[in-house]
């Protein structure tokens, strides 16, 4: 009988025990999940940041690109349009001197 509340006594010890490890690997663990759970709140934030920077940088390098394209488009426009003057002013020269090689021919 003796021996039996000895064990019995045991067994609550052990039970106590575990029942103590239990709880403090559960609380590790809860730490363990709190610290995680900041540093994903933490990298999520870090992408963000990072995704806006980089939009705003698209959207910056897009605007200066559509700028040098307006400017390229107006050069192109003017150079045309002097081109398209100098090719008239040619056809107007060959055509007089056409007029008068036509004339000395004529007389």
């Amino acid at each position: 009988e003796a021996q039996a509340l000895e064990d019995k006594q045991d067994l609550n010890k052990d039970l106590q025990d575990f029942v103590q490890e239990e709880r403090q690997v559960t609380s590790g663990l809860a730490d363990d999940m709190r610290v995680l759970g900041g540093e994903c709140q933490s990298l999520a934030e870090s992408f963000q940041k990072h995704q806006s920077a980089t939009e705003q940088r698209l959207a910056h390098e897009a605007a200066a690109l559509s700028a040098q394209l307006s400017v390229g488009n107006a050069s192109l426009t003017a150079l045309l349009a002097q081109h398209g003057q100098t090719q008239q002013l040619a056809l107007e020269t060959r055509a007089r001197e056409i007029t008068g090689e036509i004339v000395k021919v004529s007389d």
